[in-house]
Order: structure tokens, then sequence, then C-alpha cells
């Protein structure tokens, strides 16, 4: 894993609103994709800390409404 895009990742979804802890979690998991694997090699745990992450950016986009 790239520390580098690790903490670009981390940067982004803070930026996008979403809390440090859950933008930390689901930042070490997509710097760890697979791209040939099935679901990018994520376990199930993997999935929902990136679920967890899009789900606090969508709740941040829909209270700017």
């Amino acid at each position: 894993m790239s520390e580098e895009l690790c903490k670009a990742y981390t940067q982004a979804l803070i930026a996008d609103g979403v809390p440090q802890e859950i933008a930390e979690k689901a930042a070490q998991v997509i710097a760890n994709d697979r791209p040939g694997e099935p679901n990018l090699g994520r376990s199930p745990e993997d999935q929902q800390a990136v679920l967890d992450a899009w789900e606090a950016s969508q709740s941040k986009e829909v209270a700017d409404e």
C-alpha cells in the first residue's frame, strides 16, 4: 500500500465531509484495492468500511441541500 495514496484518499474523504475515523478506515481499504480480484479483493468488513464512508458523504450532501 502506498502511504501517500492512503493519505490522499483520507484527505479527499474528509474534505467531502466524512468523519476522520471513517475516512481513515475507508482510505486504507481503497489504497489496497486489487483490480483483478472479485470485489477488488475486499473482505465484507472492508466493503462495510467503504460503504460507511459513502453513506457519510451522502448524508452531508443531503444536509447541504
